[in-house]
């Protein structure tokens, strides 16, 4: 009888411990996730005033253009993060 409850006490640990490890891991990836998106929100703010100070100081059309399509997909990735984090 001791041995059949020592069995059993030993699956339920090895179980949570299972449990435990996947809820770690799960963690991690989300981390991992959201650093990815955070450093893509970045380096778009990057390049957009980039592309906003170049056309200041050139007065090129095309930068202005550069600084219009990076500035729309900063706004389109803000707005579908916020939507997907809520």
């Amino acid at each position: 009888m001791g041995c059949s409850l020592q069995k059993i006490v030993l699956k339920v640990l090895r179980f949570c411990f299972c449990l435990q490890i996947s809820a770690n891991i799960s963690t991690v990836i989300v981390a991992v996730s959201e650093m990815k998106l955070l450093i893509i929100f970045w380096l778009l703010v990057l390049l957009t005033w980039l592309w906003a100070g170049l056309h200041m100081v050139y007065q090129l059309l095309w930068l202005l253009v550069m600084f219009c399509i990076f500035n729309t997909s900063l706004v389109c990735i803000t707005k579908n993060s916020a939507c997907m984090f809520h």
